[in-house]
């Protein structure tokens, strides 16, 4: 799968992601491939890294650059989203960030807008602060069912749910 994407991108830029340059012409494509790698494979950042050549660090640094340099570049910022698009039925949303999934659905034009519409319909205060709740439960009814599992190991769990009722009152 990660040969696959390291191929297309390599194939869109024209450019190899082995090549060791700090330049930004090969630096954000493989900025793309380490993010989009991270979303369809469940490899750690060293093993992801190495199929490059690179360290765990760049695989690292580039995860932590990307929102900040990748959104101002269109061109790699469209490269990130036809590699989204292209690999979207491999994606694996548990493994990600609750930012991730709302930026991941949105460019893959899955968010559930009808939802959305209806919580900015209703009252902002429900007991004071339930619309913070609601925006939460939002992003948790975002996130698969299999994933709440993982809440049910942690303290969290009280919260979910305490959020997701919320959620459902206000929806009413």
């Amino acid at each position: 799968m990660l040969n696959q994407l390291q191929q297309k991108i390599e194939q869109e830029t024209g450019l190899s992601l082995k090549l060791l340059s700090r330049k930004r012409k090969y630096a954000y494509p493989r900025y793309v491939y380490f993010k989009v790698a991270k979303f369809i494979s469940d490899q750690s950042n060293d093993s992801i890294s190495k199929d490059l050549g690179f360290s765990h660090v760049a695989a690292y640094a580039a995860l932590l650059k990307f929102y900040e340099v990748i959104p101002e570049s269109k061109e790699h910022y469209d490269l990130y989203k036809k590699m989204l698009f292209e690999f979207q039925d491999h994606i694996i949303y548990e493994r990600m960030k609750i930012e991730d999934i709302e930026n991941v659905k949105e460019i893959l034009g899955t968010a559930n807008k009808k939802t959305n519409s209806k919580a900015k319909n209703k009252p902002q205060s429900v007991n004071g602060f339930a619309s913070s709740k609601a925006s939460i439960a939002e992003l948790i009814e975002m996130i698969p069912e299999c994933s709440l599992d993982i809440f049910k190991e942690t303290k969290l769990i009280p919260f979910v749910r305490m959020a997701q009722s919320d959620y459902k009152r206000l929806r009413k």
